[in-house]
């Protein structure tokens, strides 16, 4: 994938967490290819009036998947709004794609409110990091919770700490120059 824009390098980097196809039997998401559930394919190739709307995932196309990730994840939480700058819309954008749209918009609102807490006198700019890292530790918490109320899925939790630190060390490091936005 050629990356252009934040978007592409946000997506480049959240296929790198979540891989090819997966059809493992403990994942409650059940069959997934890039990350993508077969009910989420099977929902979006419908919308579109695609003919089959219950294509196996394991065929999904890149541009497909491409598709999928910029209209019910980035697009869907506003990653493009200037208070989500990067690394604040990487931070949102992988939140999203773990625990839906609406609850990567929920942890960005309460990092949020945490760091302006904290930081009442700083300029967005300069809590952008603090906002990612927050999402971040909001993210780990609320994994926890997952696993207390669903012990059968800790099974993912070494995977999931992988990620959460991955995510943390990619949004400190700050974006690479020369990107557009989108």
């Amino acid at each position: 994938m050629k990356i252009e824009t934040v978007f592409d390098y946000c997506l480049d980097k959240v296929l790198a967490f979540e891989g090819g196809y997966v059809n493992n039997p403990k994942d409650p998401g059940k069959a997934t290819n890039f990350g993508i559930t077969q009910e989420t394919y099977r929902q979006w190739r419908r919308k579109k009036l695609l003919i089959p709307a219950n294509k196996d995932v394991k065929h999904i196309a890149f541009p497909e998947v491409k598709e999928i990730y910029k209209s019910m994840y980035w697009d869907a939480c506003r990653c493009y709004d200037t208070d989500k700058q990067f690394p604040v819309c990487l931070a949102v954008f992988d939140s999203a794609v773990n625990f839906g749209p609406g609850k990567g918009l929920r942890f960005w609102r309460i990092a949020v409110r945490d760091v302006d807490a904290r930081h009442p006198n700083m300029s967005l700019e300069d809590k952008r990091k603090d906002i990612a890292a927050e999402i971040v530790a909001i993210r780990i918490k609320y994994r926890k919770q997952i696993v207390v109320a669903y012990p059968n899925l800790s099974v993912f939790s070494v995977g999931w700490g992988r990620r959460d630190t991955h995510l943390r060390e990619l949004c400190a490091l700050g974006l690479p120059a020369g990107l557009r936005t989108g």
